[in-house]
């Protein structure tokens, strides 16, 4: 006797073939979708690798007839990982069957939300180590002006007195002023820095000139155009996050896009934690959620952090 099919449906009569139709629609909206935060600071790149130029192409006075001295540029190439992320879906024959598709849906949203989530963390915590730390890197930096930089240049700053160079409070807004300094010097414009709540706090208590401004959640942002409200200083919009605690502020040259960030592969479904696409509509038990990336600080000296330890 040839064997009956009978296809698994939801507690409300929703069969697997329309749950996985959902699945891949909500997928594809994910993957096409704006990324507002990563697009603030980053710039995709096709490739792992990346080149750093330096060198003197400053422009001379010549007299008449004198050939222009021949400007230089050297390169170093540096290279990141590509890490794979995944979370099983969780579906199996009786949670689909003992539940409605609103409640199956759900589930597969928390996914989609949760890989949101990771990259946010993977891209923040690329930013609280990223910057020159004061010990060799690996490109030597450019002059600029009238500043002259070695490999051992710094952009952490432990605490106040180290970014100001002196003992004293400083006020909140001083600090941004202060960081926007160590940038500007290499030619950079600071657009944004990011903070814990408690020290947006201490932005709106200093600087609470109306009411209509605030300081947004970097994570929680829909478009990379900032709402006018939004609270700036010196040129720099302030941005609050959850995954910074304390005082610890970074200050980011954010139109230099000194993160490089490469999608080895999109968000798929796949059979299983190393399997290929899910493709039938049985696949989706057992499922998982995967992606390939990786990200890195291209330009350690485009942003900085700091501790605002001693406010006044």
């Amino acid at each position: 006797m040839a064997a009956i099919h009978r296809e698994i449906t939801t507690k409300d009569d929703v069969p697997l073939s329309d749950l996985l139709l959902d699945a891949v629609a909500e997928i594809e909206i994910f993957n096409e979708a704006e990324r507002p935060f990563r697009e603030l600071m980053a710039q995709n790149v096709t490739e792992r690798t990346f080149r750093v130029h330096t060198g003197d192409m400053t422009w001379e006075e010549l007299a008449e007839g004198e050939h222009a001295r021949t400007g230089r540029l050297d390169s170093t190439e540096m290279a990141f990982s590509v890490t794979k992320h995944g979370r099983s879906l969780g579906y199996s024959q009786e949670f689909i069957e003992d539940n409605t598709a609103d409640i199956v849906r759900r589930e597969f949203q928390e996914l989609v939300d949760g890989a949101l989530q990771k990259e946010h963390e993977v891209l923040f915590d690329i930013v609280r180590d990223g910057w020159a730390d004061g010990t060799n890197l690996w490109f030597d930096p450019e002059d600029y002006g009238a500043y002259s930089f070695s490999d051992t240049h710094n952009h952490q700053f432990a605490d106040t007195q180290e970014l100001f160079g002196g003992a004293g409070a400083k006020t909140a807004s001083g600090h941004i002023r202060e960081a926007n300094k160590e940038i500007r010097h290499h030619g950079k414009r600071p657009t944004i820095a990011l903070m814990s709540s408690d020290m947006a706090g201490e932005f709106v208590d200093e600087l609470a000139y109306g009411a209509d401004y605030h300081i947004p959640e970097a994570e929680g942002l829909r478009e990379t155009a900032l709402p006018q409200t939004t609270m700036k200083v010196d040129g720099v919009n302030l941005l609050q996050t959850a995954w910074l605690t304390d005082n610890e502020v970074h200050v980011v040259a954010g139109e230099e896009r000194p993160i490089y960030f490469h999608e080895a592969r999109p968000v798929q479904l796949t059979q299983g934690e190393n399997g290929g696409p899910v493709g039938d509509p049985g696949d989706l038990l057992g499922s998982y959620g995967s992606v390939r990336y990786g990200a890195a600080i291209a330009d350690p000296l485009a942003g900085l952090s700091f501790v605002a330890d001693d406010l006044a």
